[in-house]
């Protein structure tokens, strides 16, 4: 399992520690915080991932961010040939290549060859299939790391593990759209997030053997991106700082209550059939067990 950055290294720990063990075990990892002070280009962070050799990468406003457990080493917009103000997906292949891809129309992706610093164009990395102005989103995918999940603005969602898998074309879809893709379970159902530019429209689809399995509308406009879907058909939204959990049902989002008025605003690190560890913005972790009696508290 990769380790992350600052808040992201309590993922490992409700992995690593064991969760039906973890409330006996003294606190096992030390967590650094990497900030402006430490060299960090932007307090605005877009992405964190990691590569291969066991560096940090991260997007922010104009850059990309590489940090080696010393120093960073930042590329600025003007290398990356990117636009200023905004923030880039990121993902690491098989051959240790960085992609980055910026999501707005006018944007632009590429990767970066990590042992050579060299920019390589989507043309030239996928023989002509992508185009560097074209794609809008990737991701590395959670069930195989060494894949990773492209969407462009044709509404094309492709796999990449040394070879290009079209997974579903988007009908209809808008040249100035906004697409994330998320998957889960072992059998990957994907779930296209799409946001028109234009109309402001935003939907999810679902999408299993290439075919559409389900649509659902999101009424809301005020949600900027799907980030997650949990095992048990929630997903989770990113929303203006925050993050809401709605459940999937039939054709309709249901928005879940949050229960716990003990504690503030949270996003869900983990979740399964026996326990839900949170993340609060008041800095502290939290488990539940499925009957949401609280089992573990970290700050």
């Amino acid at each position: 399992m990769r380790k992350l950055l600052t808040v992201l290294f309590y993922t490992v720990l409700c992995y690593a520690m064991g969760i039906s063990h973890a409330f006996s075990q003294p606190y096992l990892f030390e967590v650094q915080t990497l900030n402006v002070e430490q060299g960090l280009p932007d307090r605005m962070v877009g992405h964190i991932v990691q590569d291969h050799n066991g560096y940090i990468w991260v997007s922010s406003r104009g850059n990309i961010s590489r940090y080696d457990g010393t120093e960073w080493k930042v590329y600025n917009y003007s290398q990356l040939n990117t636009l200023q103000q905004l923030k880039t997906y990121l993902a690491i292949d098989k051959q240790n290549r960085l992609w980055y891809a910026e999501s707005r129309d006018g944007a632009y992706s590429a990767a970066i060859d990590i042992n050579t610093d060299e920019i390589i164009t989507l043309q030239t990395l996928s023989d002509g299939l992508l185009h560097s102005d074209s794609v809008v989103f990737v991701n590395n995918s959670r069930i195989n790391e060494n894949q990773i999940l492209i969407a462009t603005e044709n509404g094309k969602v492709y796999t990449y593990d040394d070879d290009f898998e079209l997974i579903y074309t988007v009908p209809n879809a808008a040249q100035n759209g906004f697409y994330v893709v998320v998957e889960e379970g072992n059998e990957a159902d994907y779930f296209i997030f799409i946001h028109d530019f234009v109309t402001a429209e935003k939907e999810i689809l679902h999408v299993k053997d290439k075919q559409l399995k389900n649509r659902f509308d999101i009424p809301d406009n005020f949600y900027y991106r799907l980030t997650r879907v949990f095992p048990n058909g929630m997903i989770e939204l990113y929303s203006g700082g925050n993050y809401e959990y709605h459940q999937l049902q039939n054709d309709s989002l249901i928005r879940t209550i949050q229960t716990q008025k003990l504690y503030p605003p949270y996003r869900i690190i983990e979740w399964n059939e026996n326990y839900e560890c949170r993340y609060t913005q008041d800095n502290r972790v939290v488990v539940f067990d499925n009957i949401n009696n609280l089992m573990y508290e970290k700050k």
